[in-house]
């Protein structure tokens, strides 16, 4: 299976309690094979400190799959202006390196395309080995 997770998200909502709580609080996830693509927007409809709430919550997220070659494969499409893939589906086999990439990000502002997020994240390459 794919999913697009579109992470256009209110600075409220990512400050909320699922941020605040270790991910050793939450339940582990028993996961199947599946794909999931962030869409994060780095446009001027966001400041520099919700954009790094916004990265916290995903690698919340991410923290929550075993991600791996043969389980959860992790995407990132970032949109301003235009969109940029982060990198793709069959980038990173281990969710460290995720995470890494992940907070690597900056937000280079602009224009609040998510039209643009979404063409890009529906042509990300899944195709799995």
């Amino acid at each position: 299976s794919s999913y697009i997770s579109s992470s256009y998200i209110s600075s409220s909502y990512i400050s909320s309690s699922y941020i605040s709580s270790s991910a050793s609080d939450r339940p582990a996830c028993l996961c199947e094979r599946f794909d999931l693509v962030f869409v994060l927007d780095q446009s001027d409809s966001i400041d520099d400190e919700e954009f790094a709430l916004l990265q916290e919550f995903v690698v919340e997220v991410v923290k929550a799959f075993t991600v791996s070659r043969d389980l959860v494969h992790i995407g990132s499409v970032r949109f301003g202006f235009d969109a940029e893939v982060d990198f793709d589906l069959n980038k990173f086999d281990a969710q460290d390196d995720v995470v890494d990439a992940i907070m690597d990000l900056e937000q280079d502002h602009g224009w609040t395309d998510i039209r643009a997020g979404l063409d890009a994240a529906w042509k990300i390459d899944g195709t799995r080995a």
